[in-house]
């Protein structure tokens, strides 16, 4: 992908029919560049993420969810991978978490120990 949009750079994958180039995807909230420098920030800011112990949740259908813990940090990731919401049920400790990031603007986190993710959403929550 270009850096920029002169003639005869980018592709036309974006929606709007404009050519994708990095300037342009850096300057755009919901871009996948901007999720994945978002995704490596919070990589490097907690360890749970790079080096922290890894615990598969029980989770139902398309949802695949862990958590990952170093020290006194504990962080869920919760994948939707499919076509169609659901509800993943959180344990008792992941009862007060908040959500550290998120595929779409806002995680719909339940006030009944649920998190609503929305079809192909992911999530990380933190519980601090």
């Amino acid at each position: 992908m270009p850096a920029s949009p002169r003639p005869g750079r980018g592709c036309r994958s974006m929606p709007t029919g404009r050519r994708a180039t990095v300037a342009r995807m850096a300057e755009e909230r919901h871009s996948i560049l901007t999720l994945y420098r978002r995704l490596l920030a919070a990589r490097r800011a907690h360890l749970a993420l790079s080096i922290g112990d890894f615990g598969l949740l029980d989770a139902e259908g398309d949802v695949l969810a862990y958590e990952r813990r170093h020290g006194a940090e504990r962080l869920i990731v919760a994948l939707n991978l499919g076509g169609r919401s659901h509800r993943l049920e959180l344990p008792d400790w992941a009862s007060d978490c908040r959500p550290l990031l998120s595929t779409v603007a806002d995680a719909a986190l339940a006030g009944d120990g649920t998190l609503l993710l929305r079809a192909d959403e992911g999530v990380i929550l933190t519980a601090d």
